[in-house]
């Protein structure tokens, strides 16, 4: 059988091409990432609420999805507010009471998910200390709603 460039060329570019492909994601991200959540909570923000902490786990919340761990202290309140991007949120200790215009108020435990689609007025309290995981699908926001008086 003869050698023809014609004939290996295309099977050459394309095996190069996805082998460069699969460099450039190989290195964007560790094939597995532990983050241990002991000791590590900051407050959130250096204009948040008292009582509230978290754990950026991945992402850049101002430009991009991004997954947190939440830790509020008892008797924390949500403000009724709204989001341009989507939440979900599962319940890792404590107990969450989440109230929304669509859903009515629902008591969440440990192990209990939820989401929340973007632009849904909803609000909410811990009344023990509760932790729960938050990934927000993008770009993270909150508009805080006015109470009519």
């Amino acid at each position: 059988m003869k050698f023809s460039v014609c004939r290996w060329f295309p099977a050459l570019f394309v095996s190069t091409f996805c082998l460069l492909a699969l460099m450039q994601y190989g290195q964007a991200a560790e094939p597995l990432e532990i983050v241990n959540l002991g000791g590590k909570f900051s407050p959130c923000g250096p204009d948040g609420p008292a009582g509230c902490e978290h754990i950026l786990l991945r992402g850049d919340p101002r430009t991009e999805p991004s997954h947190h761990v939440y830790r509020m202290a008892k008797g924390f309140i949500f403000p009724k507010h709204w989001h341009d991007s989507a939440e979900n949120v599962i319940v890792v200790r404590g107990t969450v009471v989440i109230g929304s215009e669509v859903g009515g108020e629902r008591t969440l435990r440990p192990g209990d998910y939820v989401h929340i689609t973007a632009g849904n007025v909803h609000w909410g309290q811990c009344p023990d200390q509760c932790v729960f995981y938050l990934g927000v699908e993008g770009a993270d926001s909150f508009y805080l709603v006015e109470e009519s008086q």
